[in-house]
Formats: structure tokens, sequence, C-alpha cells
């Protein structure tokens, strides 16, 4: 098998998917993507938190002000209790961009996928309705086999299609030389502990656009925020217990849910049962977590929820997805520089100068965001008599928030990289220093 040119097959056109294509197109590295869903299909989403070390990157691909544009402007963090009493108001977004610059960024998940659609280099070669059936992994290359009997040969395949990724099935089951773990844990594994209601209903008039909602309280964490005039919500639940299988809820499943939710208050003065009752849709899923321990095998590497998985309350799941893949352009680009784009790169160079490195940069940043988004869902749930009593009277008395940012939060966004060889033209410092300089020289 042979091609003429170095071609990266991504497996998936979700955000991570997406992001890979405009990170290769930026270093002029070949490549098609491969959707599973049909055109105009798109999966329930709620809002996108962009955090400021991924509007660099975006900068870079052209983008900052376009994501800007479809920012919903949030000023306050509001925390309540289940009854609607406020338990902490702050200025987290305002503190954020001090520290670091960027706004603090949020968009429909919606917008943001039509953004990189529409903005994507050579649209065409996004394609959709193309599920993944087989891979085949040669000396020289690899082939694509989808369920419709078209075939996709090229370089190396990068797997963008989540958690439960075929990519990495198949991968498991072919068993190449395969990266191996760096830190094994409870997070060594997927597995979900709780559960989420996602959902969109029309805005109040009186709901205030500028502040960020989130009710602690027994087994739950809720969270809500206008955008465009859609009132977006999100309800994190305590699964019985964990488990690792995958699961479809019924309608029925999300009734009981929201019964067993339904007088908390989402926002002051509306209760949960009245906000999914006035929804224009709810959609109902597992919050998986963890990090896998195999993120390559010959020719084949994955990237975004494929290889970490988080819960989403603290915004971070896409943010380390721009994070691996702008790193993973960087070695990959590297390496073709010695070849000058040609079909050169062997699997031991593929694996040992790009692939390795690539996982064990990006592993423990990866283990730090699920270890800490995972932890302020537990205590913000009161998964414990002793975390109830630090985030009802402790933490609002040391502004819990701002701490949890500059403590645990804000040494992951600082560590964050960016396109080696592209200039960052919009740069912007705050009071905090980034490890990796602003870019000024564009090179290659």
């Amino acid at each position: 098998m042979t091609t003429k040119k170095f071609k990266v097959i991504v497996v998936g056109g979700g955000l991570s998917g997406l992001t890979v294509g405009h990170c290769l197109a930026k270093a002029g590295i070949e490549f098609v993507i491969l959707e599973g869903r049909p055109e105009g299909e798109q999966l329930p989403g709620t809002t996108v938190t962009i955090w400021q070390q991924n509007m660099r990157v975006f900068d870079q691909l052209g983008l900052m002000d376009a994501l800007y544009e479809l920012n919903s402007p949030i000023e306050y963090k509001a925390n309540l209790l289940p009854d609607g009493s406020i338990l902490h108001k702050n200025r987290l977004p305002a503190l954020s961009e001090t520290l670091l610059g960027y706004k603090w960024t949020s968009m429909q998940r919606a917008d943001l996928i039509q953004l990189l659609e529409s903005r994507l280099p050579g649209r065409e070669r996004l394609l959709k309705d193309k599920k993944v059936s087989d891979i085949e992994v040669h000396d020289d290359g690899v082939k694509v086999v989808c369920t419709d009997s078209s075939e996709f040969e090229g370089s190396i395949i990068m797997g963008a299609d989540g958690v439960y990724s075929k990519v990495r099935r198949l991968l498991a089951k072919k068993k190449p030389t395969q990266g191996g773990a760096t830190k094994k844990s409870r997070k060594s594994q997927i597995e979900a502990s709780y559960a989420a209601l996602f959902g969109a209903a029309p805005a109040l008039p009186d709901t205030p656009r500028d502040t960020f909602f989130e009710t602690h309280g027994p087994e739950m964490q809720m969270q809500a925020a206008v955008n465009s005039g859609v009132q977006y919500f999100a309800i994190y639940g305590k699964l019985p217990e964990a488990t690792s299988e995958r699961r479809t809820f019924t309608d029925a499943d999300k009734e009981e849910f929201v019964r067993r939710f339904g007088e908390f208050h989402l926002i002051p003065g509306t209760k949960v049962a009245d906000m999914v009752a006035k929804s224009t849709w709810a959609h109902m899923v597992l919050l998986e977590e963890g990090v896998v321990n195999v993120w390559y095998g010959d020719r084949v590497v994955l990237v975004g929820d494929a290889v970490h998985k988080m819960t989403p309350n603290l915004g971070l799941g896409y943010n380390m997805a721009v994070q691996g893949v702008t790193l993973l352009t960087n070695f990959l680009r590297r390496e073709l520089l010695t070849t000058n784009g040609s079909e050169g790169l062997s699997t031991a160079v593929l694996n040992d100068k790009v692939f390795a490195p690539y996982q064990k940069e990006r592993y423990k940043n990866a283990y730090a965001a699920t270890d800490v988004s995972g932890t302020a869902l537990r205590v913000a749930a009161w998964y414990k008599p002793l975390a109830k009593v630090v985030d009802k009277y402790i933490m609002p008395l040391i502004n819990g928030d701002e701490l949890l940012l500059k403590l645990l939060v804000l040494p992951i966004l600082l560590d964050g990289v960016v396109l080696d060889f592209v200039e960052e033209k919009g740069f912007k410092a705050g009071t905090k220093k980034w490890k990796q300089a602003r870019q000024t020289v564009s090179s290659g």
C-alpha cells in the first residue's frame, strides 16, 4: 500500500475531529474527516466553554474573533442551595480574564460546530454518513472501511470518535505495538458514577443574562445559563452504582430523574420540574470519567474523549482535546519536515517521535483535568458529610471558586501549548505568565 503524500484519516467529525482538521490544514497536512452522522443531524448539546489557553490556539487558526462573536458574555457566577437561595456570588469569569488576558468564552455547541465546519479549509474533506466498520494497518499505510463499503487509504488514522471510540475498540482487537500506561489509578478505565440531563427552554424575561447559575446539594449539581434567549441547563445526578457499561436512558428513566430533583431550583424562582416541563428538548446521558492507558498503536492514534473523558462541570473536556490535537500536530509536522511531506515516515518513527511523546506530555494534564472535574462535582454534590460542610459553610467564606481556579485549574491552563509554527497575532497578556511564550514567528 502506498500513497503519494502523507495523509491523515480522521475518524469522527464532532468538535475534536473538526479541530484536528483545522490544525492539520494550518500545518499543510493532507486529511479527510469521516463523520458517522448524516448531513443535518446534530446531537443535542448545551454550551461549550473555551478556556483561555485555547483562545491562543484559535487566534492562530484565525477563529478567535468569530468565537468572541458567538460568546454569551457572563460576568457573574452564582452558587445556589436547592431552595434557590444564593450561597455565594462571584466574578470568576472576570478574574480569569485578569489572570490570563483572554475572555472566558462560552457558546452554544451547535454554533461552534457550525463555525468549525463552515470555516474548515477544504470543506469537501468532511464526509458525513460514514460509519467505520473496520481498519487495516500495514507497514506503509492504513485503510478505513465504512459500513457503506466505501474505503479510504492514508498514512495514519486519528480516532476522534468519542468516549465509545470505534477506532479504540478496533485497535485493541488488532493488538499492534501500543502505547503503555503512564499512570494507573481508579481513573485508568472509563466508568460513570453520575448521569446528566441536558436541556433547553425559552429563557424567562427576568432571568439575568450575565450570570451563570450553579446549584449544589445532595447527590446532585446543576448548572444553567442563558445564550441567545435560550435557557440551557444541565443536571448531574449520582447513579445508584458506578458502571462501565454503555447505557441508553428511556423516557421513564428521565421522568424518574426529574422527580428525584424536581423540587430543587435551577435558578432562583424556577424549579427543575418547571424548567423541564417548558423545555424544547431534554436528553439524558451517562457522565463517563477516566483516562485510558493506551493512546496509540501502529499508525493509529486517539484524541479527545477517545482517551480522556471528564465530567463537564468545569468545561475542561473539549479544552483538553484541543490541547492534545495541537501538540500532536506539532510533533507530526516536525517529523514530516524531514521528509518534505512524503510517505516516508516509518511506523517506528511515528510511534517513537510522534505518538509516544504526545501521550507522555498530555497524560499528566489530562489526568489532572479529569481528577479536578470529578472532585469538584462530588464536593458540590455533597458526596460525604464533610463535603457538605466544606461546600456550604467554608467555601463561601474563602471565595472557594476563586481558590479552585487559582490552585487547581490555573496550573492546567498555564501549561497550555500552542502551534509552534504560527504567529499569535492577537496575543493577550494577563497577570500570570504562560509556560509557553508567545509564538512570534511563523516557521516552515
